[in-house]
């Protein structure tokens, strides 16, 4: 079992994150090997916390996303190490503001995130790997990004615009179709949920189907939007 893990030995003032490896018996779990590090002391650790996806499996392989001054997908199992192949203009990320918490808890450091060019998860399907990535879109709004990877050959395969200017959202890829949560600006009890977009898994993991390059998905994608009314006043009674 592979994990992202927080662990601080004795003689360190912050705990570190690292990609493990877990030993699972029949009774209990135990550490295996520690396979990579990330400081987490380092300020863009703040921008990934929480229960982002950085962790994912193909059918040939465990790859992580690693963040920091630069960003890559490694490989974490057989041949440890990072993969050659990345999105170029998410490559590096601009130094990092001051923000005392976490952008998924903190409405100043979310305000920060929005206006940043970041990675921010990774997903596997059949031979691929995905990117989530984010950044201002000058129309307004955000954004997303998701590229396709060949761990195979080494090489990024194209990049998908996905069907979304929310400024947040959660992607649940499925055997069928992917769903893109869709989610509001942060508030006192989270993100709320604003809608959802349903869109084949063929448009998105066949490399021949034809990519988003606009605001609005080609006609081949049929994506299906579902938007949440918020709640009135008179909705409570």
């Amino acid at each position: 079992m592979y994990v992202f893990a927080f662990l601080r030995k004795d003689d360190e003032r912050w705990a570190q994150r690292y990609f493990a490896r877990l030993k699972v018996g029949d009774e209990r779990v135990e550490l295996g090997e520690l396979l990579d590090k990330v400081d987490g002391d380092a300020p863009m650790s703040r921008l990934y916390s929480g229960s982002l996806p950085l962790l994912a499996a193909t059918d040939t392989g465990v790859f992580g996303l690693r963040y920091g001054e630069i960003h890559s997908v490694v490989r974490l199992d057989g041949a440890l190490g990072p993969l050659k192949s990345f999105p170029a203009e998410y490559a590096s990320t601009d130094a990092l503001p001051e923000c005392p918490g976490s952008p998924m808890g903190d409405v100043q450091c979310f305000s920060i995130l929005k206006r940043m060019r970041i990675p921010r998860a990774l997903f596997g399907r059949g031979a691929y790997l995905y990117v989530l990535a984010r950044q201002p879109n000058p129309a307004g709004g955000t954004r997303w990004d998701l590229f396709q990877l060949d761990p195979g050959k080494d090489e990024v395969v194209r990049r998908l615009r996905l069907p979304s200017s929310a400024p947040q959202v959660r992607l649940a890829p499925g055997p069928d179709r992917w769903v893109l949560l869709e989610q509001g600006d942060l508030e006192a009890t989270g993100f709320p949920l604003t809608g959802w977009v349903t869109m084949p898994s063929s448009w998105i993991e066949d490399p021949s189907s034809e990519a988003l390059t606009g605001d609005q998905a080609p006609d081949c994608v049929a994506a299906e939007r579902t938007a949440l009314r918020a709640a009135s006043s008179s909705d409570a009674h």
